[in-house]
């Protein structure tokens, strides 16, 4: 806390700037008031403060959160390994294929730093016991780039969601590139759902229908999600009600448009590139190391390449897995040969955001999966594909909003957001489990919602649904999905500011407003 006050202190003449120019020249979209533009700069610095930092010194400041509201519980508890060694068989499966161009190193999970940590967080007032019949559980992965953040990050979200779903959270914490590389999260998010579905004797609950169960995640998380989701699938796996992707990164090749549209960098705060280009540490030099080893066995191997050639390139684009298997589907859900044949999702996304397009686009591929079959180097992989039935998307793009904006929980946007993803989860776990279940909404925000139709809707500011237009459809027509652009670097020279005279009453107004 006091290193974020020193930060945010330091970059007082951008807070004085900031409010000057939103009385002066406006805010950077018409819906945000001060307290948002304000809170939007302070995230905006923090973040980019973080990148020129090691990566462990960003994972120790992330792994704190907000404090729990007293309206709610927590439960703390780590999952045994005998459930990752169950997921392990189901998972190499999967990526059998792909196994040349992995670090096999998720396997070793028996470290005492390498622990499955996990949360029940729960209202209060609604209570942990549950009758099976009027139980709902939401998994739920939170966001960071799969390189940090942790379950406490994203406490507003989720204890939003557990109220206005009235829905028991299950939240993991998996682990984290670049000591751990893909598919070690994944592998803990299976590991999770086996532990939901049969828990061990003395887990203090019986075992969940996964028909009870909504997968859930933020950014990353969003994208972990629906790789999941992905994995159950083809490996045969009961699968579960549904999903709900908050402004899901599900494109690891940073191909879509929006990325590095200059007009996006007033309205998010993500940078736009990967993560793969750190300033040196003991986990960067090793990360680095491996990742050399690994990239002489790949060219050793004598095969015909499945990714694009634009993944060749001499620096990591992430830290969550080597340039050559970006491509995969389960890295980069967009670029599946087939969406289809999942169960419904609601996807959510910000109009202002730098991953707006893939969500887009991915609402499209997963919903009309015989339309939209890119990238390239999948062609002819969705005809020989088993899954073909379209998805059910419920998609909303909520107009002038950031990624991940159910952050700012004090908007009218994000609010709305978390009542209608409370509610599709509601009528997610009734229509998945065929039952009359009854469900507290003060408000039908989804008085319409179907099931066996996908939509795809605009929600203004002021809480209005409408269509998309012709602007947010001109990325149906993007040729170069799935392929790596020539990304615009961080530069990770620090940059520092002279103290104000105001930096006090500043630093107090910016405290005021976040607390508020």
């Amino acid at each position: 806390m006091l290193e974020t006050l020193k930060v945010l202190v330091s970059h007082t003449p951008t807070f004085a700037s900031t409010i000057v120019n939103h009385y002066v020249k406006g805010p950077p979209q018409p819906s945000w008031d001060i307290q948002f533009h304000v809170i939007f700069v302070a995230i905006k610095i923090l973040f980019g403060s973080s990148i020129v930092k090691t990566v462990e010194h960003t994972q120790k400041a992330t792994a704190k959160g907000p404090p729990l509201s007293k309206e709610f519980s927590e439960v703390e508890i780590v999952i045994p390994n005998q459930f990752r060694k169950k997921a392990q068989p189901y998972l190499e499966q999967v990526i059998k294929d792909y196994q040349y161009i992995l670090d096999d190193e998720w396997k070793q999970f028996e470290d005492d730093d390498k622990v499955l940590n996990a949360k029940w967080i729960y209202s209060k007032k609604q209570g942990f016991k549950r009758s099976q019949e009027n139980l709902r559980v939401i998994l739920y992965l939170h966001g960071g780039a799969y390189c940090i953040c942790s379950t406490d990050t994203c406490r507003s979200i989720t204890t939003n969601l557990a109220k206005e779903s009235d829905a028991l959270v299950f939240a993991i914490d998996y682990r984290l590139a670049p000591q751990n590389q893909f598919p070690a999260g994944l592998h803990d998010t299976i590991a999770a759902y086996f532990y939901l579905i049969n828990p061990p004797a003395d887990a203090g609950f019986e075992p969940i229908d996964p028909k009870r169960i909504v997968i859930a995640g933020d950014s990353a998380g969003g994208g972990l999600a629906l790789a999941t989701l992905l994995t159950l699938r083809d490996s045969g796996l009961s699968m579960l009600a549904g999903a709900v992707c908050l402004s899901p990164w599900v494109d690891l090749t940073h191909s879509m448009p929006s990325l590095l549209d200059p007009r996006c960098d007033l309205t998010d705060y993500i940078p736009n590139s990967g993560f793969g280009d750190l300033p040196p540490s003991p986990a960067i030099n090793e990360y680095k190391r491996k990742a050399k080893k690994l990239s002489n066995r790949i060219k050793a191997e004598i095969r015909s390449p499945f990714w694009d050639e634009s993944f060749n390139r001499d620096e990591r684009i992430q830290l969550y897995v080597n340039n050559e298997a970006l491509g995969i589907p389960y890295v980069s859900p967009l670029c599946a040969e087939s969406l289809a044949g999942l169960p419904p999702m609601l996807i959510q996304a910000g109009d202002g955001e730098k991953l707006r397009d893939e969500s887009i686009y991915l609402s499209f591929k997963a919903s009309q999966p015989d339309k939209y079959k890119l990238p390239a180097y999948n062609a002819g992989k969705f005809e020989r594909s088993p899954f073909k039935t379209p998805t059910n998307v419920t998609f909303e793009l909520y107009e002038d909003m950031p990624h991940v904006f159910q952050l700012f929980d004090f908007s009218k946007s994000a609010k709305i957001s978390i009542q209608r993803s409370g509610e599709y989860i509601q009528k997610l776990v009734s229509h998945s489990t065929s039952t009359s279940t009854s469900f507290n909404s003060s408000d039908d925000l989804l008085p319409s919602l179907d099931f066996t139709k996908s939509t795809y809707s605009l929600i203004t500011a002021k809480g209005k649904t409408l269509p998309l237009n012709d602007k947010h459809m001109e990325v149906l027509e993007w040729t170069e999905v799935g392929k790596v652009p020539q990304m615009r670097r961080p530069s990770f020279k620090k940059s520092g500011s002279k103290m104000h005279p105001l930096v006090y009453l500043l630093l107090f107004v910016v405290i005021f407003m976040y607390l508020k």
